[in-house]
C-alpha cells in the first residue's frame, strides 16, 4: 500500500524523517509540519503594538494642538510643562494600554490553552489596533491645515487600514443575529435608505443655512432659480441675468424643464437646491446596486454608504446649484443597466443623461467606449457614441447660438476656452486644444502633473481606499472625465468639492467594485496565520467603509469642518444677527412681489431671484428696487448707486446693517 504524500513537501512520512536525521546529522534543523505556515508576522506588529499602547496619549496631544506660530513666544517659556504633560500622558497610556492588553492576551490564552505567548498577544494586538489608528484620524479631523494638504491624506489612508485590518469581533458577537441580518438584502436596502434620508436632511439643513447665512450667490443659485420660474411661465430656459436673456448662451439643460412641475410645488432657491440635493444622493442606489454584481449583500451596501459619505458628493450638493452635478447618477444608472443587458432602459436613461447638459454627451460616449472595451455589446456601444455625437452636434448647430465646443465670447455668448488657455492660444477653440496634446505630449504631462492636481486626484481616490485603480475596463469610463478636468488650466476645474467632478467621481464608483474583489483575491492567495482566516473577509469592503466616513469627516461634511471650503463658508448654525438678516430680507421678497423687477447684488441675489426679472448691479438696470449689500459692492457699483440717490432718482426705503433697500422714485421707464 502507497504512502500518503505530505502536501507541503511532496514525500511520503518515512522519507521526511530520512531527511530529518540527515539534516540532524549535518548540524542543521529537521523541517517540520509547521514550517508551511507563513513566516511569524510579530516582528511588523512590534510597531503597530507600540503605537496601540501609545495611541491614546498621542491623541490627546494632537487634541491639544499647540499653534506653531507662537510656539516660540507662548509656549517655550514654558517648554518644561509641555514636555511634562506629553510625557505623562504617554506614560499614563502605555500603562493603561498595556494592562489591557495583557489582560486581553490572557484570555485569549485560556480559551486557546496556547502554550506559547505570542499567539495569544496576536490576538490581543488586533483587537487594541484602532487605538493605534487614534492619533491619525485626530489629525485628520482637527487638523486646520487646507483641504489639499498632504499629511491630511496620509492620516487618512494609515488610519482607514488600520481600522479595517483590526478584529471587531468583540462587537460583531454582542450584535449577534442583527449583525448577520445586514447581510441580507431586505437590510442591506433599510439601512441605505435610512443614511439617505438622514444625508439627505443634513445637507439641506447645511445648504438653507448656506442661503440665509448669505453664503450662496446668485452665480449660480439665483440663475438657475430664475430660469426654473421663468420656465414654469412659459419662457424656457429664460434668465434676466445672463447674455441674450437665456440659458442656452452658456448650455442647453432641457432637464431643467423636467424638473420644473416639481420646482412648482414651492417655487423659490430653497427646493432648487432641495433638487438637486435629492438628485445627487440617489447614486448611492444604482451604486450599490452595481457593486451587488460583484460582491456580497453586505460588501455592497458600503459602497452604497460611501458615495453618501463621500466628500465630492457633499461639495457637489452645497455648491450652490448646477445642472452637470445631476450627471452622476445617470452615469452609474447607465453601466448598471448595460452590464444587466437592459436595453431599453438603458435607452432611456441615456436620452435623460443627454438632456442634463449638452457636454454630458462626453459622459455618455465614455459609456460607449466602456461598452466597447469590455466587449459586452460593441454594437451597441457604438450606437451609443453615435446617438450622443449627433445629439451634441444637433443642440450645437440648432439650438445654441454658437456651434463651437468652447464657443467664442460676444455679447450673446459665453466662452469657455479661457478655462484650457495654456493648451489653447487666444482666439483658439477645441481643435487647437486637440493639435496641443497630440504634438506637444511633454508639455501636456507637465501641465496635467501638478501639485494641485495631482493631491485633487488622490482626495478623489482615497475615499474609496484607491481600490477603482484596479477596476481593470471600467477604467475606461474615467478617461473623458480625467482629461476635461486636469487638462484645464483653470484650478476651480480640478478642485475636488466643485460640480466638475462630477465627470470622473461616478466612473471611479462604477470600477470601484472590480476593485474591491481584485483585492480580496490577492488577499486570499496570501497564507493566513491560525485563528485570523477571519480578518480576510469582506477586507475591502471594511476598508472602503473605513475610508469613506473618514475622508467624509476630513474633507466633508460628515461633522463640522473648517478644512470644507467652497467659494463661501458653510456654517452649521446662524447668529441672531444672520437669522434676523434672513427674516428681513424673507419678508421684503414677499412684500415686493414675483411680478415686480429687482436688482439685487450677489449674495442677495437668491432671496429674490424666483420672479421674471432679476439683475446685478453691474447690469444698470432701471428696475422699480435696488437691494445692495453695501460690503460686496464694487467701486463702480458704489459710484452707480451714489449717483443714483445724489440725482434722487432711487429713494432709501429701508436697511439692515450693510444691506440697503432702495425705491425708484419716478416710473419706471419702458424698454
Amino acid at each position: 500500500m502507497p504512502q500518503p504524500t505530505h502536501p507541503a513537501h511532496g514525500s511520503t512520512p518515512a522519507e521526511a524523517v530520512a531527511r530529518g536525521g540527515e539534516s540532524a546529522a549535518a548540524g542543521v534543523a529537521p523541517r517540520t509540519v509547521e514550517d508551511s505556515r507563513p513566516a511569524d508576522p510579530l516582528g511588523w506588529r512590534w510597531l503597530i503594538l507600540c503605537c496601540s499602547l501609545l495611541g491614546a496619549g498621542w491623541s490627546a496631544l494632537v487634541l491639544r494642538a499647540p499653534d506653531q506660530g507662537k510656539w516660540v513666544s507662548v509656549n517655550a517659556p514654558h517648554a518644561s510643562q509641555e514636555v511634562g504633560a506629553a510625557t505623562g500622558a504617554l506614560l499614563c497610556s502605555v500603562a493603561l494600554t498595556g494592562a489591557l492588553m495583557i489582560a486581553r492576551a490572557r484570555v485569549f490564552g485560556r480559551r486557546s490553552r496556547a502554550v506559547e505567548w505570542r499567539g495569544p498577544l496576536r490576538a490581543a494586538e488586533l483587537e487594541f489596533r484602532p487605538l493605534a489608528a487614534l492619533p491619525w484620524m485626530a489629525f485628520a479631523m482637527l487638523s486646520p491645515a487646507a483641504i489639499l494638504n498632504p499629511a491630511r491624506m496620509v492620516s487618512v489612508v494609515v488610519a482607514s487600514w488600520l481600522l479595517a485590518s483590526s478584529d471587531w469581533r468583540w462587537i460583531s458577537g454582542r450584535l449577534g443575529s442583527a449583525a448577520r441580518r445586514l447581510g441580507s438584502a431586505r437590510a442591506a436596502w433599510g439601512v441605505l435608505i435610512i443614511a439617505y434620508v438622514s444625508m439627505a436632511a443634513h445637507l439641506l439643513r447645511l445648504a438653507n443655512l448656506r442661503i440665509d447665512s448669505l453664503n450662496a450667490r446668485t452665480f449660480d443659485l439665483g440663475i438657475y432659480d430664475n430660469i426654473f420660474f421663468n420656465t414654469l411661465h412659459g419662457d424656457f430656459l429664460g434668465c434676466s441675468m445672463i447674455k441674450g436673456g437665456v440659458h442656452t448662451s452658456a448650455h442647453f439643460d432641457p432637464i431643467l424643464g423636467l424638473l420644473t412641475p416639481l420646482y412648482a410645488l414651492a417655487p423659490g432657491a430653497r427646493t432648487v437646491v432641495a433638487m438637486q440635493a435629492l438628485w445627487v444622493l440617489s447614486g448611492a442606489f444604482p451604486a450599490m446596486m452595481l457593486a451587488r454584481r460583484s460582491v456580497g449583500h453586505l460588501a455592497a451596501l458600503t459602497v452604497g454608504l460611501a458615495w453618501l459619505c463621500y466628500p465630492s458628493v457633499h461639495g457637489v450638493v452645497l455648491h450652490d446649484m448646477h445642472s452637470y452635478a445631476l450627471v452622476a447618477p445617470c452615469i452609474v444608472w447607465m453601466v448598471l443597466l448595460g452590464h444587466d443587458g437592459r436595453w431599453r432602459a438603458y435607452a432611456l436613461v441615456t436620452l435623460l443623461t443627454l438632456a442634463i447638459r449638452e457636454d454630458a454627451a462626453f459622459c455618455v460616449m465614455g459609456v460607449g467606449a466602456w461598452l466597447i472595451a469590455a466587449r459586452m455589446q460593441t454594437g451597441r456601444g457604438v450606437a451609443t457614441i453615435v446617438m450622443a455625437a449627433i445629439y451634441l452636434a444637433v443642440v450645437k448647430v440648432a439650438v445654441m447660438p454658437d456651434a463651437g465646443l468652447l464657443m467664442e465670447n460676444s455679447d450673446e455668448v459665453y466662452a469657455y476656452a479661457n478655462r484650457f488657455r495654456r493648451l489653447i492660444p487666444e482666439g483658439g477653440g477645441a481643435t487647437d486644444a486637440a493639435i496641443s496634446v497630440a504634438t506637444n505630449p511633454a508639455f501636456v504631462v507637465g501641465h496635467v502633473i501638478s501639485r494641485q492636481k495631482l493631491a485633487s486626484f488622490v482626495i478623489l481616490l482615497v475615499p474609496l481606499a484607491g481600490l477603482p485603480l484596479l477596476g481593470g475596463r471600467r477604467l475606461v469610463l474615467a478617461v473623458w472625465g480625467a482629461a476635461f478636468i486636469y487638462l484645464a488650466s483653470k484650478s476651480s476645474l480640478s478642485y475636488p468639492l466643485v460640480h466638475y467632478t462630477s465627470a470622473l467621481y461616478p466612473a471611479l464608483f462604477a470600477a470601484l467594485p472590480a476593485g474591491m474583489v481584485a483585492l480580496d483575491r490577492w488577499i486570499a492567495r496570501r497564507p493566513a496565520h491560525p485563528g485570523e482566516s477571519h480578518l480576510r473577509r469582506h477586507f475591502a469592503a471594511r476598508w472602503v467603509l473605513a475610508s469613506a466616513v473618514l475622508a467624509g469627516c476630513s474633507w466633508g461634511v460628515l461633522r463640522e469642518n473648517r478644512a470644507f471650503a467652497l467659494h463661501t463658508k458653510t456654517p452649521w448654525s446662524l447668529s441672531d444677527s444672520q437669522a434676523k438678516t434672513a427674516a428681513w430680507l424673507e419678508a421684503h421678497s414677499q412684500e415686493l412681489g414675483v411680478s415686480e423687477a429687482v436688482t439685487a447684488s450677489n449674495r442677495l441675489g437668491p432671496f429674490f431671484s424666483a420672479r421674471p426679472e432679476m439683475y446685478l448691479p453691474a447690469q444698470r438696470q432701471d428696475t422699480p428696487w435696488i437691494i445692495v449689500h453695501r460690503e460686496e459692492l464694487s467701486k463702480a457699483d458704489r459710484r452707480w448707486i451714489q449717483g443714483l440717490v445724489a440725482s434722487r432718482a432711487i429713494v432709501r426705503v429701508d436697511g439692515l446693517g450693510p444691506i440697503t433697500l432702495y425705491r425708484r422714485a419716478a416710473a419706471r421707464a419702458s424698454r
